[in-house]
């Protein structure tokens, strides 16, 4: 209790008169009269304008919750993401504490770069994709930075038993700073975007709601940059069935999601919106091919030679640094990331139209979907080419199951094929049936009130179609093969 009570002392006094002797034991220095405070206030005379910013940035880090590590060594640059509301998606980019000048630095190249801008900087001309931001301070802020710049330098060159007095300082005035930035919100900052600089509370930020000047910020740098977003990616697919927009860190989540759905798992509002949103489904059932983003697949896949295939380069395109190492992946026609594009894959694969190869000659198709999306996504993503069914017509025959009414399992997995095809051959033959039954009745003549209904052109009209109807039906004459066995 006594150590505890000396050392309250000590530092309510700025380790001013009262030393520790080697034994531990305290006693009073009268000549141990160091005033700190007056020292921070002449040193903060003399910092210069890097050290004001340096004490601003680290302020403002704090403030939007930055880690320490940065994206880029050297400089202050981290990876940032704003809500894209329109398609209810958060956009990669990047935070600068810096200028635009500094954007060569980040790479790959992503949707947008959010500067905040260093004090008494000239702002220049930005690119559609940028923002930028500058404080507007007080003079009382700006005291406070030079203080807190001042026990920071001081800190650095002060011996072990002043140091940690020095950053205590620096913490109480970086305290101080944060209180001003969150009381004053958006009041003291400018953003500047596509020719316009205006105080942060008179741009518009859409339908969000700021709780804090981060979010406000956010907001409205969100809404500026809406039209960039839509330009990049004109075609994108846009999540509206989803609650809340997906982040960065959510998207394979999200993705893994739309898989279990598409194998025929309990669907979830999150799994369903996604094939929703790349327009997979017809109401509720898979209609992949009815999807732009499937037939542009397909259409890569049909360009090909029979037995060639489509390989993953020419689904997705690649970024590298200097080196040549992978920093992204993107399909080119649409912007999709990989994620979205192994959705769509994935689709076509459990309706027939293609298969996907994975290293290690490991393919996936229609009958072995199920087991394949139970893998771990990361595998599934490192898929190397995409190819036609060696198999039966699967797409085909999946879609005559469907207009028959037939469960479609029973032609998907190979072990029900058999029983597949037999239970087709029966409804093919009950159709053929209904529709002899129905010509017959059109040709003794159909009367209503002793009148006939059908005469002239138009008998004649549903007579013809009713032959084509049993013709494009009449699969028994022929029979149908299947793997060597005449069923």
């Amino acid at each position: 209790m006594i150590r505890l009570a000396l050392r309250t002392i000590e530092r309510t006094v700025n380790n001013q008169f009262i030393s520790r002797n080697e034994s531990g034991q305290y006693y009073l220095d009268v000549h141990k009269d160091v005033d700190y405070d007056a020292l921070i206030e002449q040193r903060a005379e003399s910092v210069d304008d890097e050290q004001i910013n340096r004490a601003l940035f680290e302020t403002l880090a704090e403030l939007l919750e930055r880690p320490q590590a940065t994206y880029v060594p050297g400089y202050r640059i981290w990876e940032y993401e704003l809500e894209w509301a329109e398609r209810r998606i958060m956009r990669p980019g990047y935070l600068f504490f810096g200028l635009p000048g500094e954007r060569s630095t980040a790479q790959p190249p992503r949707d947008f770069y959010l500067y905040l801008r260093p004090l008494h900087t000239v702002p220049g001309t930005l690119q559609p994709d940028e923002v930028a931001l500058e404080l507007v301070p007080d003079t009382t802020f700006l005291e406070l930075l030079r203080v807190t710049a001042a026990a920071v330098a001081l800190r650095g060159t002060a011996t072990s038993g002043s140091s940690h007095i020095y950053a205590q300082k620096a913490a109480g005035f970086r305290k101080q700073l944060l209180h001003w930035l969150q009381s004053q919100g958006g009041r003291v900052w400018r953003l500047s975007y596509g020719g316009h600089t205006r105080l942060l509370t008179e741009w518009p930020r859409g339908a969000a709601t700021a709780r804090s000047v981060t979010e406000m910020l956010n907001a409205v740098a969100a809404t500026c940059l809406a039209s960039q977003f839509a330009g990049q990616r004109p075609h994108y697919p846009a999540f509206t069935g989803l609650q809340r927009s997906i982040s960065r860190q959510a998207l394979d989540d999200t993705a893994r999601a739309a898989l279990q759905a598409l194998a025929g798992s309990i669907p979830t509002q999150q799994g369903q919106a996604v094939l929703a949103a790349l327009e997979l489904l017809e109401g509720s059932t898979l209609r992949p091919r009815d999807s732009r983003y499937a037939q542009h697949v397909l259409t890569l896949l049909a360009r090909q030679g029979e037995g060639q295939v489509v390989n993953r380069t020419m689904l997705l395109t690649a970024q590298t640094d200097a080196q040549g190492n992978m920093l992204a992946e993107e399909d080119p026609q649409f912007g999709l990331e990989p994620a979205w594009l192994l959705v769509v894959l994935m689709a076509l694969v459990a309706g027939g139209d293609l298969v996907l190869a994975l290293p290690g000659n490991q393919r996936i198709d229609a009958g072995s979907f199920g087991e394949a999306v139970k893998r771990p996504l990361r595998d599934l993503l490192a898929f190397r080419h995409i190819e036609r069914p060696r198999d039966l017509p699967l797409a085909a025959l999946l879609t005559l199951f469907q207009v028959l009414g037939l469960v479609e399992g029973l032609i998907r997995d190979p072990n029900q094929r058999d029983e597949g095809v037999r239970r087709m051959q029966q409804t093919v033959e009950r159709e053929l049936e209904r529709t002899v039954q129905t010509q017959h009745l059109v040709g003794q003549g159909l009367l209503l009130w002793h009148s006939a209904v059908l005469e002239g052109a138009v008998l004649a009209e549903v007579q013809r179609t009713l032959a084509d109807y049993k013709g494009r039906r009449n699969f028994k004459p022929s029979r149908v093969c299947y793997h060597g066995k005449t069923t």
